[in-house]
């Protein structure tokens, strides 16, 4: 294969080695750097980059070889190499594998690994990148809860710190709610603090009507059980 690239997401923890052949691939050298593996004639060829690896996370690695020069992507960021202008022999059977006996294996994670016929380009291995990344930084975040003495959720707090605080009846049913609550005092009609809604309820516990925040705070001042 003359122009191959191959991509892969790993958390790099280990070193792997193979046994020499022909070949070409995506290793670690014993410093912890990505590096690509080329193997021709039963001569190993290590092409290190400058980019440590070995830090316990995930890292998105891609090894392209262009116009007879090698580049390595960690990260959707370019590497150059150290012998960036070998040539890689063709196996004889084409195979994909983490480890490679008598000599060699790999002590780490792989995921999401591809080999492509064609050249990735800078552009591919970033949009690669952030395919594989969580969009918003809000992901795995925590919420909070207070709870009045009958251990109802009288409070609640979003991963952004947004307070949610709710009102009850003698039964337990909601009978408000004040979105982004602050002191329980809207700043004004179109204010985006104490955002309040109200609830009311006939004698069995069924719900009669809703007040939504946008004319609780009108002039008309809706009042669920009124309504």
């Amino acid at each position: 294969m003359s122009r191959p690239s191959l991509r892969l997401w790993s958390p790099l923890a280990g070193r792997g080695e193979t046994s020499p052949s022909n070949g070409w691939g995506i290793g670690i050298t014993t410093g912890g750097m990505a590096a690509g593996i080329y193997e021709a004639a039963d001569v190993t060829t290590t092409l290190t980059s400058a980019k440590l690896v070995t830090d316990g996370e995930w890292h998105h690695v891609v090894l392209v070889r262009s116009g007879g020069t090698t580049t390595v992507y960690v990260d959707k960021v370019a590497y150059s190499v150290s012998n960036a202008t070998t040539v890689p022999g063709s196996p004889a059977t084409p195979s994909a594998s983490a480890a490679r006996a008598p000599r060699g294996y790999f002590g780490g994670d792989l995921d999401e690994v591809a080999v492509y016929a064609t050249v990735l380009t800078s552009a591919d291995a970033t949009s690669h990148y952030d395919a594989g990344r969580i969009a918003t930084t809000d992901a795995n975040l925590v919420t909070k809860s207070a709870y009045d003495h009958l251990g109802r959720a009288s409070d609640t707090w979003d991963p952004t710190g947004t307070r949610t605080r709710s009102g009850f009846d003698r039964l337990g049913r909601t009978t408000a709610t004040w979105l982004n609550h602050v002191d329980g005092s809207a700043s004004g009609a179109t204010g985006s603090d104490d955002v309040k809604s109200t609830f009311a309820y006939d004698a069995a516990g069924g719900m009669t009507a809703y007040c939504p925040a946008r004319n609780v705070q009108s002039a008309d001042a809706c009042d669920p059980t009124s309504t």
